[in-house]
């Protein structure tokens, strides 16, 4: 279980930290909260956590992040923790919250 969930929450933090395929389609002017989403759930799900599980992580991750920054705020903090230790972890720190609330609620 904690290397599925290891796999999983490094899938999220990629996903938080600009996924390239996210980039590909969108340009960063046009990614939303919700493209951040429905990328967190497809990387969560090729990890092997079950959609329902997926589905909450990713609900919960984004959640949290849209309560706290606007997608501008949110897009400069993705952009700041690619050279940034702090930032990254900030974001992280999201993440890890929510994967154990999913996992070992």
């Amino acid at each position: 279980m904690q290397k599925v969930s290891l796999l999983v929450l490094s899938s999220v933090l990629g996903v938080l930290i600009g996924h390239p395929s996210m980039y590909a389609q969108n340009s960063a002017s046009r990614v939303s909260f919700d493209d951040y989403r429905k990328e967190c759930l497809q990387q969560a799900t090729q990890q092997g956590l079950a959609v329902a599980s997926a589905n909450d992580l990713c609900n919960c991750t984004m959640s949290k992040i849209r309560s706290q920054y606007t997608i501008q705020q949110f897009q400069t903090l993705v952009q700041k923790s690619k050279n940034d230790r702090a930032t990254a972890q900030r974001l992280s720190s999201i993440g890890e919250s929510c994967l154990d609330s999913v996992l070992y609620e």
